[in-house]
């Protein structure tokens, strides 16, 4: 880039502010919480390899579930790598006919929409050299990043499609549809992430990163 620029003859005037980004009490508490989260997490994986708050007198034999006390399984839960091997490796329930194959679909199709974005973002931040971009283009490869437009129908369609089947296989034919309960179960589900995410771009966001275009 700096050959380009002498070649041409443009002169280029860089100006930095060395203003620093203010510590506020927000985010000191949320350094506060998510230190108070991480030990959680490390705590969980020490409970889950060691005998950390086992029940006295627990048998060798037994689960591991059965094997801690309740404040056990409370950290048990945030075990890093014991929820990662539930993410990958999910165990198949006797009589589970959910169509476990278009869950791993809608999996490749989320990360494909992620990569486009990821690309994408190139496009719309301030770019030191434009024919730079062109060197992303030209490859065969990159067919697949406009194409994740696609991915998008996909992973909606297929979501669309396992919860309608979901709902009615499992729940309708047997006690009934109770919304609320839907609802409050989507809610469960999504609020703790989405709120967990928001707090970590409101507190360790501005401090991650640096430079002119941060």
């Amino acid at each position: 880039m700096s050959s380009y620029l002498v070649d041409s003859g443009i002169t280029v005037k860089i100006q930095m502010s060395d203003q620093t980004a203010d510590v506020t009490a927000g985010n000191i508490i949320g350094f506060i919480g998510f230190s108070i989260f991480t030990l959680i997490v490390i705590t969980g994986i020490f409970v889950e390899y060691t005998p950390l708050f086992n029940k006295p007198n627990v048998s060798k034999e037994s689960r591991l579930e059965q094997s801690k006390t309740k404040l056990g399984l409370f950290f048990l839960s945030f075990s890093f790598t014991r929820n990662i091997a539930k993410m990958f490796a999910p165990v198949k329930q006797a009589n589970d006919d959910n169509l476990v194959i278009l869950n791993g679909i809608r999996c490749l199709s989320i990360m494909w929409v992620v990569v486009g974005h990821g690309f994408m973002m190139d496009l719309i931040t301030p770019t030191v050299n434009l024919s730079d971009l062109t060197s992303f283009i030209h490859p065969m490869w990159f067919a697949i990043i406009p194409s994740g437009v696609f991915a998008v129908d996909v992973f909606f369609f297929i979501s669309a499609f396992l919860a309608a089947y979901l709902m009615l296989v499992k729940y309708f034919w047997k006690s009934g549809l109770n919304f609320v309960m839907i609802y409050f179960h989507r809610v469960f589900r999504l609020l703790p992430p989405l709120a967990l995410l928001t707090a970590l771009y409101l507190t360790f966001y501005m401090y991650i990163g640096n430079g002119p275009i941060w």
